[in-house]
């Protein structure tokens, strides 16, 4: 049986315009998180476990396999439950390939038990990093 030409057309550019990120090669190839920054904003010492009266959690996400801006979405997710509790993004280029973001607690007064944070790009998961938070 043969495809009319337009049909196989239509079908190869609808795939082409939902490839998903990981197909481009973008990656998360590190994601370090912690609970201070120095004066350059870089994260000073990456660690799984929190204490619960910590105020605030850093997330870096080092990106490859773009050759252009991307925008990068970082969501935190208390695991218990499967609650997102905080979604924000950020962009990086070639030549930043780094997304931050903060999650802050003012109270320092945070649920004990894992947190999830994702990582997407595009709509595709290219990350993910799991810490534990205790008194």
């Amino acid at each position: 049986m043969r495809v009319p030409l337009a049909v196989s057309l239509a079908s190869i550019l609808l795939l082409a315009s939902c490839a998903p990120a990981e197909k481009e090669g973008i990656r998360a190839s590190r994601i370090l998180i912690g609970s201070e920054v120095n004066a350059r904003q870089e994260i000073t010492n990456p660690k799984k476990k929190f204490s619960s009266s910590e105020r605030t959690f850093h997330a870096h996400v080092f990106v490859e396999g773009h050759t252009e801006s991307v925008q990068v979405m970082g969501a935190w997710w208390y695991v218990q439950g499967n609650r997102k509790i905080f979604e924000t993004s950020a962009g990086v280029t070639p030549s930043f390939p780094v997304a931050k973001f903060v999650l802050g607690n003012s109270r320092g007064d945070w649920p004990e038990g894992e947190y999830r944070f994702t990582v997407m790009v595009k709509g595709n998961e290219i990350g993910e990093e799991i810490i534990t938070v205790r008194q």
